[in-house]
């Protein structure tokens, strides 16, 4: 188990996400350049995550600039279970967004990230959208 971040020993800690950020294209994007930020992007990227089990580091170097290193972890996440995202929105919200051809509506189903919304639009299409893109409707 490994963290950056304290602990509640008495939470009743889910398993959030399995293998996160143990595939080759989210090994070359990484950009940490410590262990520390290693796990901390492959944390934040699952909603409610908290700390990483069954944990692996890889050092990453570039073909382009051999001396420059860089670190990726990947692992369990594990967390709190929470329908609540980082900006203000939650599983279930009706929101608005703009699209080419006007605005389009829909619920939010689930969190990709903690960057990205997963909809289902009312036309019964599944998108994701970034939440700084989205309109909470009442």
């Amino acid at each position: 188990m490994v963290s950056c971040r304290n602990i509640e020993r008495l939470e009743d800690y889910k398993l959030l996400s399995r293998y996160e950020g143990s595939s080759r294209k989210e090994m070359r994007k990484s950009r940490a350049t410590s262990l520390e930020e290693a796990i901390d992007q492959a944390v934040k990227k699952v909603p409610g995550g908290e700390f990483l089990m069954n944990v692996k580091f890889y050092k990453i170097k570039r073909r382009r600039n051999p001396k420059r290193q860089y670190f990726a972890a990947s692992g369990d996440v594990w967390g709190m279970e929470t329908e609540v995202a980082f900006k203000r929105l939650k599983v279930g919200d009706k929101v608005t967004w703009n699209e080419m051809f006007g605005p389009k509506t829909g619920s939010i189903v689930g969190f990709k990230d903690d960057v990205n919304c997963i909809i289902r639009s009312d036309e019964g299409r599944v998108v994701i959208k970034k939440m700084d893109q989205l309109i909470k409707i009442e």
